[in-house]
């Protein structure tokens, strides 16, 4: 099956499920995001539905808000909530990075989700 098929084939699960994100377990938000991100016509619905029960700064969420921010960016540039979830994203991996002695999250952050700033 295609990329595009199957990306497809899992937002049609998430409308199955009520478009209920937990019903997909520990999946992580990121990943659901990115494969929202190949079916233009759920990525507004999916983006609201990861970020919803989500606290601002709550390091708990990174993983949401580091894949919303990416998806947001890439796709839907004008929407606002990209840029502010990419800088909630690096003050939390600064703060994880200040209480580990290291730059391990800031580094993973700008490696694997935001290369180009």
């Amino acid at each position: 099956m295609p990329a595009g098929e199957a990306a497809a084939a899992a937002v049609a699960q998430l409308e199955r499920v009520d478009r209920d994100l937990e019903e997909f377990g520990d999946l992580p938000r990121s990943v659901l995001l990115a494969v929202a991100a190949q079916v233009p016509a759920a990525l507004g619905w999916v983006v609201d539905a990861a970020l919803a029960g989500t606290t601002p700064g709550d390091p708990t969420h990174l993983d949401t808000f580091v894949g919303a921010a990416r998806v947001l960016l890439e796709n839907v540039p004008a929407d606002e909530r990209g840029p502010r979830l990419r800088e909630d994203a690096r003050e939390i991996a600064a703060a994880l990075d200040r209480r580990n002695g290291n730059a391990a999250q800031s580094e993973l952050l700008r490696e694997r989700f935001f290369p180009q700033g």
